[in-house]
Order: structure tokens, then sequence, then C-alpha cells
């Protein structure tokens, strides 16, 4: 049976209505988040040129660290929903942040996962913008082809548990054979969409007021697509059992 885009898109907005302790406390971490991420990039837009005795090593260090942590910290707060979510729909859910802990211990891994999804494209993406097209396309095209068949992965080793990185891995790999198509359309929604609502709403301009509200509608998006994607991953999982 193939798989219902709007009706996932539906149930996932419903799930952020009616599910509002969780989506409150979502939304704050995630606003949170956002600001945090504003005030790291206005410091280095706004510091002054490093004095002679600073090396460029330690003036990039300064730069990577942070963001480095803002994304670490990204990470953790998706995979406290994502446990959340599944306490929601196995109606075991306590508190919001009961999950903490356990969301800790699976951050390492969930880490692992990412830099193999992501390895790939990006080699490519930078081969590209070196100049080098020869090489860059099978790269990019390759990079895609197992972003695809591993960006579920995460969800994999969280909603069912599974042991380690390449157990993870491994399901992924399995679960989309032959599904290309559906995780196509999946990544379009989850990843190049908000990417495109993002840039629109840079267009608007730099005041607070357009900040502000860009950084609300990032939230709201962003806790949508997690949402989005646990019911997904159900969804690709049953059909794959049928």
């Amino acid at each position: 049976m193939p798989i219902k885009f709007p009706q996932l898109l539906q149930e996932s907005w419903n799930f952020m209505q009616n599910q509002r302790q969780f989506t409150l406390f979502a939304l704050s971490l995630l606003l949170t988040s956002q600001v945090l991420s504003v005030l790291v990039v206005g410091s280095h837009t706004a510091e002054p040129q490093p004095q002679p005795q600073t090396s460029p090593d330690q003036v990039s260090l300064f730069g990577v660290v942070p963001t480095m942590l803002l994304v670490c910290l990204n990470l953790f707060f998706n995979l406290l929903f994502i446990l959340n979510i599944k306490e929601i729909n196995q109606g075991t859910y306590q508190s919001f942040f009961k999950n903490v802990s356990g969301a800790l211990a699976k951050i390492f891994p969930a880490i692992g996962l990412h830099l193999l999804m992501i390895f790939p494209i990006s080699m490519g993406a930078a081969f590209y913008l070196s100049g080098g097209g020869l090489v860059a396309l099978p790269l990019l095209v390759t990079g895609c082809w197992i972003f695809l068949k591993l960006c579920l992965s995460v969800y994999a080793y969280v909603i069912d548990n599974r042991q380690g990185v390449m157990d993870s891995v491994k399901f992924s790999w399995q679960l989309t054979r032959g599904k290309m198509l559906p995780m196509m359309l999946f990544v379009i929604i989850a990843y190049f969409m908000p990417l495109v609502i993002s840039n629109l709403l840079l267009k608007l301009g730099n005041n607070v007021a357009v900040i502000a509200l860009s950084l609300i509608v990032s939230a709201i998006i962003s806790l949508f697509v997690t949402i989005f994607s646990f019911r997904f991953y159900q969804a690709i999982c049953q059909q794959g059992q049928a």
C-alpha cells in the first residue's frame, strides 16, 4: 500500500495541536536554540579583527566550536522529542523531561549516524565548489543515494532500540530497499522545503520583527518535521511488513 503523504502531514499537524504540553516545551527549547544561534552568528560578524598574536587557527577554532556545540544541542533536542513522541504513541508519556537521560545516552551513536549520512554528500559538494566537476558529479550522486538510504537510521536507532550504529545502518539500508520514490518525497518535504521557507523569510529583511518571526516559524517547522519524520518512519516500516 502506498504511503499517503497528505494523511501523514495532517496527522503530524494534529499531533502538535493535540499534545499542547509537549508542543509548548519543544518549541521553547527550539526557540532557545534559535536565539543562541543568532547570538553566535552575531558575535562572529561583529567581533573585531584578530590581533597579530592570535593565530588564524585559533580564530577559526573560536568560530567552529560554538557552532558544533549548537549542532549537538539541536541533535540532543531532536532525540528528546523522538523519545517523547514514542512514549505518547505508546500511552506511557509522563513528563517532557523524563527522557533527558535517555537522549543523552543516545547522543554519540546519533552523531555517528549523522556523520555517515552527510559525509559522502558533503565530500561531493566540496569537490564541486572547488571546481572538480568530473569528480564531483559521481560523488554527489553517490552521496545523495547514501543520504536517502540512511536518513531514517537515527529514527531506527531511537524508536526500535537498534543495537548501535552499524545495526541501525543495516536496518535503514534494508528498510529503504525498493522505496526510493517515497524516500525522495520524504527528503523533499523534511529537508528541502524547510530550507526554501527559511530562505524566503531571510529575504523579508533583518529587522527585529522579521528575525523574531523567522525564529518562531523555524521552530514550528523544525518540530513539525520531527513529528512528520516519526510518522513517516512508522509508515514505511508498516509498508515493509505488508
